[in-house]
């Protein structure tokens, strides 16, 4: 896993229900990614390493 290559913790929750999904604080429920409770992106190819490295770069700095 991209973060984990880079030594930041890693907390995944999966949304259960649809109440679960409902009451999620977040704008997509299907993947959503923030660091440091910061919302960064929805955006799955995140997953890649060269684009985990420009998004979570840019809040790392």
């Amino acid at each position: 896993m991209c973060a984990e290559k880079r030594n930041i913790d890693v907390k995944t929750i999966k949304l259960e229900t649809m109440e679960e999904a409902q009451k999620a604080l977040t704008p997509a429920t299907i993947f959503s990614l923030y660091y440091n409770c910061k919302f960064l992106t929805t955006d799955i190819s995140v997953c890649m390493d060269s684009r985990f490295d420009k998004i979570v770069g840019k809040v790392r700095k």
